[in-house]
């Protein structure tokens, strides 16, 4: 049903569509079920949840962000399936979104695709998501917005050291240094911070210390 929706269905029926997808009874046993939930009823609407997110219509495309960051938080199955679903290209574009109701959920989405091991995180940085989280970091946002942002950085920084480099090389060093000079937003930086020059080896170090010149 979910996976083949017709061009002729009007656009506000796809919310309600996502809403029947997303809320299934919750099973009493949790491992067995939730799983077999997962792989019958929800793995089966990733593809038409891809096609959503291209949606020109803003309420849409925020239910299926939502939906996708829904689905991908858990372990790292749940993460791969949603990577092969394709979705990563239009996630990292949405990083752009000017719209908080749309940001917000797309950062949320990166943020727990990165949370997987280290081949799931490098799917993300390989579509040139160190960059577009520039925009969410430098760009005048609210708090929420930047703790996303601060959290997914800290995720990345968390894993390889070629993965930290390229954190660095990103110039994101500068931003959240900013981010810690201001007393308001430091308890949701500091940490991204501290993972970068706890975890990077010398020469990661060495590339740190030029980036805060």
């Amino acid at each position: 049903m979910t996976t083949s929706l017709s061009s002729d269905v009007p656009v506000g029926y796809f919310s309600w569509a996502e809403y029947d997808i997303m809320a299934p009874v919750q099973p009493k046993l949790k491992v067995p079920l939730q799983l077999l939930s997962f792989l019958i009823v929800t793995k089966p609407a990733l593809p038409a949840l891809g096609r959503l997110i291209h949606s020109n219509d803003e309420d849409v495309l925020t239910d299926a962000c939502w939906a996708l960051s829904y689905l991908s938080d858990g372990t790292n199955d749940k993460v791969q399936a949603v990577i092969e679903a394709g979705v990563c290209p239009r996630l990292v574009e949405l990083l752009l979104y000017s719209s908080p109701s749309v940001l917000i959920p797309a950062l949320r989405m990166v943020g727990n695709i990165v949370t997987g091991d280290d081949m799931q995180t490098q799917c993300i940085i390989n579509h040139q998501a160190l960059l577009c989280l520039l925009n969410p970091l430098t760009n005048n946002h609210n708090k929420s917005i930047k703790k996303e942002a601060c959290w997914t950085i800290s995720n990345i920084t968390a894993s390889n050291k070629e993965q930290i480099r390229a954190v660095i090389e990103a110039n994101i060093i500068g931003p959240l240094v900013h981010l810690l000079q201001n007393a308001e937003t430091t308890g949701m930086s500091i940490a991204t911070a501290a993972l970068v020059t706890s975890t990077a080896t010398t020469a990661e170090t060495a590339l740190l210390i030029v980036a805060l010149r």
